[in-house]
């Protein structure tokens, strides 16, 4: 079946079963979040069947709650669509596109406090101090930029954690 068929069939299905009421369009959304829920939990389990049935899922309350706020779907991709069309950004390390607008400029060029110092590991990057044991601290990150932010704005609430150069 092609998607305009299936898309009627649902709606037909729907107001045979009084979902189509605008009033109704709360409660609809509430069950789009809890199908959406599902599929993610399907895609961290990478159950190949379930993620199908997410997505038909997820598409049926779609399907039903455009038809109780009056829109159309086609045309409500469209716009989204061409807002997107020739958005520039860039796809962070967790896979999601920041658009241009959001994406905030992380200092590379800030300089650790006295004694600090960062270490690659297996899993990202980590603080470390030249004074600690085993260089135990509480922050991390998947790069380098990131962990230098976190530590400007640790060290920047956190004056205590500065040491001063024995010189």
């Amino acid at each position: 079946m092609e998607y305009k068929e299936l898309e009627e069939k649902t709606i037909i299905w729907a107001n045979a079963r009084g979902l189509l009421k605008p009033e109704n369009a709360k409660g609809q959304f509430l069950k789009f979040i809890s199908e959406a829920g599902e599929l993610a939990d399907a895609i961290l389990k990478n159950d190949t069947f379930k993620i199908k049935d997410g997505f038909g899922d997820v598409l049926v309350t779609i399907i039903i709650l455009a038809e109780q706020t009056n829109n159309n779907l086609i045309e409500c991709l469209e716009i989204a669509y061409n807002e997107i069309a020739n958005r520039k950004g860039k796809t962070n390390e967790n896979g999601v596109f920041v658009k241009e607008s959001d994406l905030k400029e992380i200092e590379t060029d800030y300089e650790l406090p006295f004694g600090y110092y960062i270490e690659k590991t297996k899993g990202g990057y980590v603080l470390c101090c030249k004074w600690k044991e085993n260089n135990a601290t509480s922050l991390h990150a998947k790069t380098e930029n990131e962990l230098k932010a976190l530590a400007k704005d640790f060290f920047n609430n956190n004056p205590k954690y500065k040491f001063e150069p024995p010189y």
